[in-house]
This record gives C-alpha cells, structure tokens and sequence, in this order.
C-alpha cells in the first residue's frame, strides 16, 4: 500500500518532491499545502490534487499517513513535533533545525508518537558517494586523512527570497546545500569535534562561506560555499594510499598511489526519489531508514558551531550528542 502523503510548502523544492514521486509504487501524495494559494493554485489544479492554506488540514486528516515539509527552516521544529502529535510520519527538509537542542526535541517528540522520521540529505543516495565509502571501508584509499568538497551555483543570484535572510541561514550557504557536505563527511568520516567558519559577503549579504571541520578521529576536511558564481560542485576524500572524487552526479575519479588516474560511471539516479522511497519504506517496516537520528542531530550541532564560529572568528567546539 502507498503511503498516503501531503507536501507543505510549494516553492521550487516543495514541487521537486511532488513531480519525484509522480509514479511511484510506494508514496502518493494526496494533498498540497502553501500559505498562497494564488501562487499555488494552478499548480495543484494542474496535478487535480485538494490544497489548503493551513497546515492543520492535512494534520486533522486520518486519511493521510505522512507529511513532507518544504518550507522556511526557522519553522521545521514546530511543524515536525505538530506532525508527530497528530501521528504523522514525517520528512523535513534540511537543515533539519536551527538548533542541535530544537533538533533533539524534535527526535524526541517523534521517538515518543512512534513515527517514521526523514530528512531531505539526498547527498547520501548518490552512487559515486557509495562507491566513496566502500572504497574507504575496503581499505582501497588506505587511511582516511583530509576530505574536501565545494557546492557553489548562482540558483539564488536574482531573486528574492527568504533563503536569503541570515535569520534563516546564519552560515550563509553552508545552512542550504552545505549541510549536504557535512552529513557525507560524517557519514564517512564520522563525529565532527571542532569546526572553524568564515562568511563574508561580495555581492549580496553571507554569499560566500567556508568551513573546516577537525573529527573526533583526527581527520580534517573542508567546505566551500559561494552563491553568486557559475555553479561547480564536488566531494573529495584523501587517504593514504589514494583518492576518489565525485565530479558530478553519475561520475566518480579515483587515483591510487603511483597509479593512473580511473574514471567511472555511474547510470543516471533521482536521489530526490530514492530518498523518498527510503521513507515510505521505512514507514512500511521494509528496513531502517538510512539517516539516523543521531546523524541529523549532529548535523545541526556542527551547524551550530560553525554558525557561532563565524560571529566570533574562533574555532568552536562541536556539542557532544546527548541521548535522545
């Protein structure tokens, strides 16, 4: 059986993540949600699906499993614990909180109603990365040393928006697309013990950001974030008996030491679906999801440091996880 979902908020992501499950065996989505309905109406007449200006309609509906949040970071907190009080299963997107404490209560209040939790890190469902990880599991890049990784566009140049505002991403691009490169580091790498954060501004305000992360196990890595260029995007991981470098979403390059360098590819994926359909999965008892709780809490707690980082212009410890 399908799960029975809701979107909230119909921006560009928001309609990213209904067109992803389009024909999908595993979710449907049933019902839209934006506080415009001018602007999203068409878009809903398009698809014939109900769409209401209040969240609450979808939440007060025994007929919908799920919700998948799209909508301003700073309101992610309250509208996750709202989901899990009403017994929805709920995804949100990233980053998953503006604080690692509001993180925790959100996992907490999940834990306690016993729904299904999702996050929008589709980084995690991209082949080359798997190929990273099991390349470094297999000790084939020897020990795991520095990983460097950039995700730089111009999307948010022109146009006016709320992902604009330092309230909403106080790290500037590293709170959008960077908590993607954080969550990989720590997915192979593991816990972040310190961070240190630079932002500055050239063309608009906080278009540049850069971060370096030193982990509980020794190792460092980079991050780079520039809003107002033409786009270039890349994951790269050192180890001592080589490297691998995803260039792009389906090609990965790979150079061990005193050898030539090795390009793969990889047939194109929809990591917006797959994450998706990791989801309803989960919800469906078909295995674990594949981003744990933890992950998505210390994801916002390295956040946190870096935020605090750039306001003060010193290296800041990360908080240590708590158990929830």
């Amino acid at each position: 059986m399908k799960v029975r979902t809701a979107v909230v908020g119909l921006g560009w992501w928001g309609r990213e993540h209904v067109k992803s499950v389009a024909d999908s065996t595993k979710m449907e989505i049933v019902h839209l949600v934006d506080p415009n309905l001018e602007i999203a109406k068409p878009f809903a007449e398009e698809l014939g699906l109900p769409l209401s200006a209040k969240y609450e309609d979808v939440l007060s509906d025994d007929r919908i499993d799920a919700v998948i949040l799209a909508t301003p970071h700073d309101l992610h907190t309250e509208q996750v614990i709202a989901a899990a009080k009403a017994g929805k299963h709920v995804f949100t997107e990233k980053p998953f909180a503006m604080s690692a404490a509001d993180a925790e209560k959100q996992v907490r209040a999940c834990k306690e109603a016993g729904v299904q939790l999702g996050i929008g890190l589709i980084q995690r469902f991209l082949q080359p990365h798997h190929r990273i990880k099991q390349l470094l599991e297999e000790g084939q890049l020897g020990t795991a040393m520095h990983g460097d990784a950039c995700v730089s566009h111009d999307v948010l140049l022109n146009i006016d928006t709320w992902r604009k505002d330092p309230g909403q991403a106080p790290a500037g691009g590293i709170h959008h697309t960077g908590t993607h490169l954080i969550d990989l580091f720590i997915w192979m790498l593991g816990p972040v013990a310190r961070v240190y954060g630079q932002i500055t501004s050239h063309i608009f305000e906080n278009d540049t950001a850069i971060a370096i992360l030193t982990f509980a196990s020794g190792q460092t890595a980079t991050i780079t974030n520039v809003m107002a260029t033409a786009e270039f995007r890349y994951f790269h991981l050192y180890g001592s008996e080589g490297w691998a470098r995803r260039i792009n979403d389906t090609t990965l390059v790979i150079k061990a030491r005193g050898g030539e360098e090795e390009e793969i590819s990889f047939p194109p994926s929809y990591e917006v679906r797959a994450n998706n359909e990791a989801f309803a999965d989960a919800i469906a008892g078909g295995g674990a999801y594949p981003i744990s709780t933890d992950d998505m809490i210390h994801n916002v707690a390295v956040l946190d440091a870096i935020s605090q980082s750039m306001r003060i212009g010193l290296p800041v410890d990360v908080q240590p996880l708590s158990p929830v």
